[in-house]
C-alpha cells in the first residue's frame, strides 16, 4: 500500500529528476553554442586571445545568440563582441 506521503515524495523526486535532465539539456545546448561560435570566430578571425574564448565560454545564451548573428557582418572581432 503507498502512502499518500509516499506518492507525493515519490511525485517531487521525479519531477526533481526532470528539472535536473531539463537543465543538462539546456546546459548542453549552450556549451553546443558556446563551440559553434568559437570554431566561426577561428575561422574568420584567426587564433582568438585567450580572455575573449574565456569571456565567450562565461556568456549567456543571448549574449551568444547575439554575437553569433554578427559573425558573418563584422568587419573586426571588436564588432562582433561588443554591445550595440
Amino acid at each position: 500500500m503507498v502512502t499518500v506521503a509516499d506518492y507525493l515524495h515519490e511525485q517531487g523526486r521525479l519531477a526533481g529528476e526532470r528539472e535536473g535532465r531539463l537543465a543538462g539539456e539546456r546546459e548542453g545546448r549552450l556549451e553546443g553554442q558556446r563551440s559553434t561560435l568559437l570554431r566561426l570566430l577561428r575561422q574568420r578571425f584567426g587564433e582568438l586571445p585567450e580572455p575573449i574564448e574565456a569571456r565567450i565560454r562565461a556568456a549567456d545564451a543571448g549574449q551568444i545568440d547575439g554575437w553569433t548573428d554578427r559573425v558573418l557582418t563584422a568587419s573586426t572581432l571588436d564588432d562582433v563582441l561588443n554591445e550595440r
